[in-house]
């Protein structure tokens, strides 16, 4: 399961400290077709 909680932003960080950002609580639906795929083991960490 790839839910989870998800920060959406601008491209710019300072954003954030405006209040510029929104999150999103993430979850996998109950079909097969409505789960959400892992992500790649080498993604970067942020």
């Amino acid at each position: 399961m790839s839910g989870g909680t998800w920060i959406m932003h601008c491209h710019l960080d300072v954003h954030i400290g405006w209040g510029l950002a929104t999150v999103f609580i993430v979850e996998d639906g109950p079909g097969p077709m409505q789960k959400l795929e892992q992500p790649p083991p080498d993604l970067p960490v942020c």
